[in-house]
């Protein structure tokens, strides 16, 4: 039988790490690749096939429809948000938390309420290694200061493997903070290990629309004129809304770069899917459809001079909405209940990627001899000539981005030629 050798020989691993955190042989460990710029498994000799890593692998394949049946016991009425009881713009009144936060601080605020409440033992989130501060390293924590002290959006590749093993072998009650990718994982491995569905009693998603590679984020360092092997402590967000980067380095220096604020700012470099690893390409869900809960920032123009922070929430059933509202009457969160189509505006370039041109990204990708996950439903393919010439803008930019010769080009091109570039995108996300 395969394993998940087959997904990485592929290109389709995404380095969620569910397939390390189910192995019952400990025959998987974690690895960060150079060639695909992520995280990836290897499978050792002690394998014995029996082909659980790759039942659980969200890379592999993907039957949206089968999980919304079991997890929710419906179908979406609304294709692109996906499943959901109530949308809602909010933010926590902790100030510090929502000022530290990546956008308003809902995630840091529900985690430590649920903990001081006892209403779970632990909540499986993301920090930046201290050893290796360019590296994530998700955690189980299990005080209110570790969790504070993960908050903040962290837009590198990120591998849940050994904290969510951890949850697999221990009894208690956990929540869960993840990608789209690592929910889909996730919920793939609670379908064989009922324990485990059991144990993980919330699942929190990001909003996400694509990965950054490690080499794009050396990339970066480098523009900047940063040695990554100085960097000492590195966030990406945080600072206000919508924040920015701070990079601390040896000689005590420090280096601010905003987000998405002006000529100089990092994201835009990003958001033209340089960087960002193929698999990504082949992604159907942007606002992390299987979470009980889903969240984002609120780019919507109405809220584009607050310069704290406040976050979209999109809540998935009546366990999670009346978890929403016992905290909102403990006076720790701010909500305010926005229509459904709120969400899709401020997320519209961000859906027609994932749900619009899927299809015919997935369409070229084949005919380019690339494999591709096995999707139910499959996605439409519908070549119209904007979608094939977004295609062929976006797979660009993943394809030059793995040149050397591109790369030493590009620490010479001005961030401003970025950000217009990046204005482009938008443009033709809306056609």
């Amino acid at each position: 039988m395969p394993n998940v050798g087959i997904v990485v020989k592929n290109h389709l691993c995404h380095g969620c790490g569910t397939c390390y955190a189910v192995c019952p042989k400990l025959a998987i460990h974690m690895e960060n690749n150079d060639e695909e710029g992520h995280f990836i498994p290897i499978v050792n000799e002690s394998c014995n096939n029996c082909n659980l890593c790759l039942k659980v692998c969200p890379g592999y394949d993907l039957d949206i429809e089968g999980l919304n049946k079991k997890v929710f016991k419906t179908q979406p009425e609304n294709e692109k948000v996906g499943i959901f009881t109530h949308c809602y713009v909010g933010y926590s009144s902790d100030e510090n938390i929502r000022f530290n936060s990546a956008s308003g601080g809902l995630i840091t605020q529900i985690l430590t309420t649920l903990l001081e409440e006892k209403k779970i033992d632990g909540a499986l989130v993301t920090s930046m290694n201290p050893s290796n501060p360019l590296e994530p390293m998700a955690i189980l924590a299990t005080t209110k200061e570790e969790i504070i002290e993960a908050a903040r959006s962290k837009y590198c590749p990120v591998t849940l493997a050994e904290a969510l093993r951890t949850i697999v072998t221990s009894d208690g009650r956990y929540a869960i903070v993840g990608l789209p990718c690592h929910i889909h994982g996730i919920r793939k491995a609670e379908q064989y290990i009922p324990h485990l569905r059991e144990r993980v009693v919330l699942h929190l998603g990001l909003l996400c629309s694509h990965m950054v590679s490690f080499p794009g984020i050396q990339f970066l360092l480098e523009k900047k004129g940063v040695d990554p092997s100085s960097v000492v402590e590195m966030q990406y967000r945080g600072r206000g809304w919508p924040g920015s980067m701070s990079i601390k380095i040896k000689n005590k220096r420090e280096k601010i770069i905003p987000l998405t604020t002006g000529w100089f700012s990092y994201w835009p470099m990003f958001s033209c899917y340089f960087f960002t690893p193929i698999r990504c390409m082949m992604c159907p869900d942007q606002m992390a459809e299987l979470a009980d809960i889903s969240f984002g920032d609120a780019w919507l123009p109405e809220y584009n001079s607050d310069k704290i922070g406040r976050s979209l929430i999109v809540s998935k059933n009546n366990f999670s909405d009346n978890l929403l509202k016992d905290i909102v009457k403990n006076g720790r969160l701010n909500l305010r209940y926005i229509p459904v189509e709120k969400i899709e505006q401020s997320q519209q370039s961000n859906l027609v990627f994932k749900k619009v041109d899927l299809g015919t990204r997935m369409a070229i990708l084949s005919a380019q001899k690339y494999k591709t996950p096995i999707f139910k439903p499959r996605p439409k393919v519908g070549l119209s000539p904007v979608s094939v010439f977004r295609t062929f803008l976006v797979l660009s930019s993943v394809n030059l981005s793995k040149i050397s010769f591109f790369k030493r080009i590009g620490l010479y091109v001005p961030f401003p030629f970025f950000k217009l570039y990046s204005g482009c995108f938008k443009y033709l996300y809306k056609i």
